[in-house]
């Protein structure tokens, strides 16, 4: 279990990222963070592996509580101190011998014969760095799983996998992303991040649900919005035109009896 309890996050300009989030993650929970760009979805993500990770660029307070006792994490780029590497050599770091990288490989439908070569990791395409380092993190045994936009640099086909490891996987696992494929397809859960009032007021929305789902629920909410404040300007409007019916009737007739009755007039504007 992962939990959150009245965690917040201040960047270096004191600019509220989160305020004051409470959740849980539990098991087989698949959570899509999304949001736009700058609204804190890489630096929350980097808050519940560590909060020892953002503190060069962000301040957090509140109470995280990780019982899962090993976590892995795909960054947005892969450290380019593996470039020199071989695939295996990547892969045997973790103390694993070969045929269970090549049973891993069968399970995850990867290319065995790209780990068997002595093709160096700088030579990768962006989807096949993406599957060793997942591979990586399988043979690892992870608990939970933590994604920063797997998906960049990623094809069609390479998306497709990603969607299909992610669903044999028996984990928790919480990503990144703004590929809808992915959302779609992935998440039953979404944790929408926002910044609204010109990015001086942090909302986050936690739905359990599919990505359509909490999709067709907030155009719900927004035309429900539409349709009071509608309501809303009518009859204020309707109010505006009595009071301004008020208000003609009125000047009529002090303009009426101003001449023959000074102090009726009087009596009539102090009443508009």
């Amino acid at each position: 279990m992962l939990k959150l309890s009245h965690v917040t996050i201040r960047d270096l300009q004191d600019r509220c990222i989160v305020n004051d989030l409470s959740f849980t993650i539990h098991a087989y929970d698949k959570v899509a963070v999304i949001g736009e760009e700058g609204n804190g979805k890489s630096t929350l993500l980097k808050a519940m592996l560590s909060d020892d990770g953002i503190a060069s660029y962000a301040s957090i307070s509140g109470k995280i509580e990780m019982d899962f006792k090993k976590c892995g994490y795909l960054p947005q780029q892969m450290d380019t101190k593996w470039y020199s590497y071989t695939c295996m050599e990547y892969l045997m770091e973790e103390d694993v011998a070969a045929y269970e990288i090549k049973i891993a490989c069968k399970k995850l439908n990867i290319s065995w014969e790209m780990l068997d070569s002595c093709q160096r990791i700088q030579t990768l395409s962006g989807g096949e760095k993406v599957k060793i380092q997942l591979l990586k993190l399988y043979l690892q045994q992870c608990e939970i799983l933590f994604l920063d936009e797997p998906t960049n640099d990623l094809d069609i086909h390479a998306i497709e996998w990603l969607e299909q490891f992610l669903d044999s996987l028996e984990i928790p696992v919480v990503f990144v992303t703004h590929d809808e494929s992915l959302l779609s397809n992935c998440a039953n859960r979404i944790l929408h991040l926002e910044q609204r009032n010109k990015k001086m007021k942090s909302v986050v929305n936690d739905f359990y649900g599919t990505y359509e789902e909490y999709l067709h629920t907030r155009q719900t909410a927004r035309n429900k919005e539409v349709k009071t404040a509608k309501k809303e300007k009518q009859e204020f409007l309707k109010k505006q035109k009595k009071l301004n019916d008020i208000r003609n009737a009125v000047h009529h007739a002090q303009n009426k009896v101003s001449r023959q009755a000074p102090h009726t007039a009087k009596m009539l504007k102090r009443k508009m």
